[in-house]
């Protein structure tokens, strides 16, 4: 049996890729070349997959906790040690209507109510509330929120530029005193922000794959495609960038968008070095980024996300910058 905390790079059944094979997921590789696996438990990708293939169990089992996978190997055992298995089945128990356990509810309920005291108690105090009005609008249109992340970022790293996601469709952003519900809320991600060195030809390829998940519609309004809407919402792969100001007529070719990128006035220069902050994730080419490399991570910090904005939201004077530096056309 595999517990393998990633997906599947190609198609089970014709071994077409299916994205780009980067190592972010490698469950097709192993699934090839390890052919004694019995149960091939996988994650990572939230796709619900429950199949024998190759007489291998293979299951996955979405995301949140919608299904719980279950595996049922028919065997014999031998004399002499040896297992035979006979059958293989697979099945995704669905949770949505499943009455909780009231033991456990009872076990848990003070743990549970000082646990939400903990969550609501306020931590930090901002000089304004940096909210954001809702996820998709707030990628496109910009939000005091997004700059806030931006700002903490390059507080740690002192890098040129800062490149960030909104990681969750429910980000509120920040009231004026914040709470750890909050920060959970709005990140609720386990990432370590690095460090990385990249060229000017780099940001550009790297900016322009963001801007390829964008669209437009019949009236020209400037949109999301709907293949990363649904069936699985693609959207922490959406990066912004910042103090960088750019703009992009999306209506021109993907990989040509791009129509104005300076920092602090000047043209950023192909040739040229910058220093970038972006979480770990994305460092490592997460999101079949292009530009990143493990070759090109200079630093990357001990802290996860819910402690820098613990520590950067504690600092005196935090004055969130509610400017936008980007427009797409």
């Amino acid at each position: 049996m595999a517990l393998y905390h990633g997906g599947f790079e190609s198609d089970l059944e014709t071994g077409k890729a299916t994205e780009p094979h980067n190592g972010e997921n490698e469950g097709y590789k192993i699934f090839e070349n390890i052919p004694e696996i019995d149960v091939f438990l996988t994650g990572h990708q939230h796709r619900r997959l429950n199949l024998v293939k190759n007489k291998t169990a293979i299951v996955q089992p979405g995301h949140k906790g919608e299904t719980v996978a279950e595996v049922i190997v028919d065997f014999d055992k031998e004399k002499n040690g040896k297992v035979i298995i006979n059958n293989l089945t697979t099945k995704l128990l669905e949770t949505k209507g499943v009455t909780p356990d009231k033991k456990i509810i009872s076990l848990m309920t003070e743990l549970d109510k000082k646990t939400q005291n903990w969550l609501d108690e306020p931590i930090a105090s901002l000089s304004q509330a940096a909210p954001i009005k809702d996820a998709i609008t707030g990628r496109l249109k910009g939000a005091p929120f997004i700059n806030l992340i931006h700002q903490m970022q390059l507080y740690f790293t002192n890098a040129d530029l800062s490149a960030t996601a909104i990681m969750a469709e429910d980000a509120g952003g920040f009231s004026k005193d914040v709470t750890m519900r909050e920060i959970l809320l709005n990140y609720p991600f386990a990432n370590q922000l690095a460090l990385v060195k990249v060229s000017g030809a780099d940001i550009r390829q790297i900016i322009e794959h963001s801007l390829s998940f964008l669209d437009k519609d019949k009236n020209g309004k400037v949109k999301f495609k709907d293949n990363v809407l649904k069936p699985k919402n693609l959207l922490f792969n959406f990066d912004l960038f910042y103090p960088v100001h750019y703009e992009a007529d999306i209506s021109r070719p993907e990989g040509k968008r791009i129509t104005k990128l300076t920092l602090h006035g000047e043209e950023i220069s192909n040739d040229k070095f910058y220093h970038l902050a972006v979480n770990n994730y994305r460092a490592l080419g997460g999101g079949f980024y292009p530009g990143y490399g493990m070759d090109k991570i200079e630093k990357i910090y001990d802290q996860d996300y819910v402690q820098l904005f613990k520590e950067y939201l504690n600092q005196e004077k935090i004055s969130v910058d509610v400017q936008k530096n980007y427009k797409f056309y």
